[in-house]
C-alpha cells in the first residue's frame, strides 16, 4: 500500500490541502461526501496519522461507525472499505465489476470483515464507491 501524498505528522491536512493535491478528483472526493450526507445525514470526518509509512488518513464516520478510509495522493486518492459478510454477499450477487469482487472473495478475512480498496480518478469510480456505501450501510 502506498502512503498518503501528507507524510509530516506535525501537519494535519486540511480542505486547502486537500484541494490542492487532489487536483480535479477533489471534486470526486466532496461528491461522495456530499453523497454520505444527503443519503444518511451524519457524516464526521477524522484525520488519523498512524505511522511515517502510511502517512495521513482520513476517516470518514457516519455517527459512531466507520464508514470510509480516504488516502489523498496527488491528482487522485484510495478509498478503503470494511465490509461485513452480509455486504460482501450483496456485492457478489450484484453487478460490480469483475475486479471488485475478485478482490473481496481473495482478500484476507479479519473480523471485522473483507477489505476492499479502490483508487478514485473518475466519476465512474466514486458512482463505485457510492454502491459500495449503500450496500455498506444497508440494515
Amino acid at each position: 500500500m502506498s502512503a498518503s501524498i501528507f507524510d509530516n505528522k506535525l501537519v494535519m491536512p486540511d480542505d486547502k490541502m486537500m484541494e490542492a493535491e487532489l487536483g480535479n478528483s477533489y471534486k470526486l472526493f466532496t461528491s461522495i461526501c456530499d453523497f454520505i450526507k444527503s443519503e444518511f445525514g451524519d457524516l464526521a470526518p477524522e484525520w488519523k496519522f498512524y505511522n511515517q509509512k502510511s502517512g495521513w488518513t482520513l476517516k470518514l464516520f457516519h455517527k459512531k461507525r466507520n464508514l470510509i478510509f480516504i488516502v489523498p495522493h496527488r491528482d487522485f486518492f484510495y478509498a478503503a472499505m470494511v465490509f461485513g459478510d452480509k455486504a460482501v454477499d450483496k456485492i457478489l450477487a450484484a453487478e460490480f465489476p469483475e475486479d471488485v469482487k475478485r478482490e473481496l472473495v481473495t482478500t484476507k478475512k479479519y473480523v471485522e470483515g473483507r477489505a476492499l480498496r479502490k483508487d478514485v480518478r473518475t466519476n465512474e469510480d466514486a458512482a463505485l464507491m457510492k454502491e459500495l456505501i449503500r450496500i455498506k450501510m444497508a440494515k
